[in-house]
C-alpha cells in the first residue's frame, strides 16, 4: 500500500502506521482477544461485526507498534476506551492517540502532542448542497470526488485534534494557524482504482512519519 506523496524527514516525533486487513488475518486478529486486558476488550466487543472486531484488535496493536516507534516502553503501557468507545493510552504522562478506519484500512496516530487522523475511501460528490458541511470558500473548491473526500478527510482530522466533535466545525472554513493539516492519497491495494485518503491534524504533523505495514 504505497504512498503517492513522500512522506517530510523532519523528525517530529509523530507516528503514522497504516494498515489494509485482509481476509485471512481476521481469524489471526480474533485470536489476539485472549491477550486483551478488560478494558482492551470492551472496546473490541463495542464492534458490530466480526470484522469490525478483528479491526479494533488491529487497531489496539498498530497503536502499541506506533508508541514503540516513538521510543515510548510499551511494557506497562496501558490501552483503554472512553465513554464514545474511543481508545487512548492510560499513565501518567501518555502519548496521545487517534485512531481511524474505512472498510478494511485502519490507520492510527500516535504523538507526544494531540493529533486527529481520518482515512477515508473515495467518496462520491453529494448531489445536495455542501452548506451544511462546508464554508462558501471550502464549496468553490469541491468540484469532484477526489476534491471533496480531501475537504472531508481534511475537517474529520481537525475535528478530533480539536476534540469539539465534527459537528461542531462542519461548517466552518477558518483552521488554527498553529495546526497543519496534511493530506495524502494512498493506494488501498494492488489495484490503482482502491484509493484512500488519509488526513492528519496537528501541530508537527507535516513532519510525520508514516509507516505502512502488512496485518
Amino acid at each position: 500500500m504505497p504512498s503517492t506523496d513522500a512522506p517530510s524527514s523532519d523528525s517530529c516525533g509523530i507516528q503514522v502506521v497504516i494498515g489494509t486487513i485482509t481476509s485471512q488475518a481476521i481469524d489471526t486478529l480474533l485470536v489476539h482477544y485472549d491477550t486483551l486486558n478488560a478494558s482492551e476488550r470492551m472496546f473490541v466487543d463495542a464492534g458490530p461485526s466480526e470484522i469490525r472486531r478483528a479491526l479494533r484488535i488491529a487497531q489496539l496493536d498498530l497503536a502499541r507498534m506506533g508508541a514503540r516507534l516513538c521510543g515510548v516502553d510499551c511494557e506497562n503501557l496501558t490501552l483503554t476506551s472512553d465513554a464514545k468507545g474511543t481508545p487512548h493510552f492510560g499513565g501518567t504522562v501518555p502519548p496521545h492517540l487517534s485512531v481511524s478506519h474505512s472498510d478494511t484500512a485502519l490507520a492510527v496516530a500516535v504523538s507526544p502532542q494531540r493529533i486527529g487522523i481520518d482515512i477515508e475511501n473515495l467518496c462520491e460528490m453529494p448531489a445536495k448542497p455542501l452548506t451544511r458541511l462546508f464554508s462558501a470558500a471550502e464549496q468553490n473548491l469541491i468540484i469532484d470526488d477526489d476534491s471533496f473526500t480531501r475537504a472531508w478527510v481534511r475537517k474529520e482530522a481537525y475535528a478530533k485534534w480539536c476534540g469539539t466533535g465534527l459537528r461542531d466545525v462542519l461548517a466552518e472554513g477558518t483552521y488554527d494557524t498553529e495546526t497543519h493539516v496534511r493530506i495524502l492519497a494512498l493506494n488501498a491495494s494492488k489495484q490503482a482504482d482502491q484509493i484512500h485518503y488519509l488526513g492528519l491534524a496537528g501541530k508537527g504533523c507535516s513532519g510525520a512519519t508514516i509507516t505502512e505495514v502488512e496485518i
